[in-house]
C-alpha cells in the first residue's frame, strides 16, 4: 500500500484538546478518588502532558497514558450503556476520549466538542495518531457551547442521555 518506506513514518504532533469539565461528570469520579477534590482532579488531569500509545475499542479511540497517580482507579464496576462522542475519561493509568456514542467502563471527567476523526473524501482520518501528545484545556460552558459542543445529561448510568 505504501510505495516507500518514508511514506509509512508518522511524524508526531502536539494535539491541544478543550475540555468542559464543569459538568456533574467528575462528581461520579470523587466517590471513587479519595480525598481528591473536584478542583485537584480537574487540574491534575490538565497539567499533564499524554502520550498516544494505541489506537483502538472504536474508530477513533487512542489510549494516551500516562495519569498522575492521585487519578488512578479502576473502571467502572458496571459500564455505562451509552457514553457520549467527545467524553474525556479515565481508567486504570490511561485517560481517553470516545471519539462516538458507544458503551464504556471508564469515569468521565469531561466532555470535548473537539471531533476526534474525520471521514472526508471516503478516507478516515484520525486526529490523534500513535506517538502524538496530547494536551487538555479547561473551558467553560459558554466557550463549549460557541465551539460547537451539545452539553449531555447523565440521568442515570443505566439510561439514555439528553442533550441541552
Amino acid at each position: 500500500i505504501f510505495k516507500n518506506r518514508e511514506e509509512k513514518k508518522h511524524i508526531s504532533k502536539v494535539v491541544k484538546i478543550s475540555e468542559i469539565k464543569e459538568q456533574d461528570w467528575n462528581l461520579s469520579v470523587t466517590r471513587y478518588i479519595e480525598p481528591v477534590s473536584k478542583e485537584k482532579i480537574i487540574r491534575l488531569h490538565s497539567q499533564t502532558s499524554y502520550r498516544a500509545y494505541a489506537l483502538g475499542f472504536v474508530p477513533g479511540f487512542c489510549y494516551l497514558a500516562q495519569l498522575d497517580d492521585a487519578l488512578k482507579l479502576q473502571r467502572r464496576p458496571t459500564p455505562r450503556i451509552e457514553v457520549p462522542a467527545g467524553a474525556v475519561a479515565i481508567a486504570e493509568s490511561q485517560t481517553a476520549v470516545y471519539p462516538c456514542e458507544s458503551p464504556g467502563g471508564w469515569h468521565i471527567l469531561g466532555q470535548t466538542p473537539y471531533p476526534l476523526y474525520s471521514t472526508k473524501n471516503d478516507s478516515f482520518d484520525p486526529a490523534i495518531s500513535v506517538g502524538d501528545i496530547i494536551t487538555f484545556k479547561s473551558i467553560t460552558k459558554s466557550e463549549f457551547l460557541a465551539m460547537g459542543g451539545k452539553l449531555i445529561i447523565e440521568k442515570s448510568p443505566f439510561s439514555k442521555r439528553e442533550a441541552v
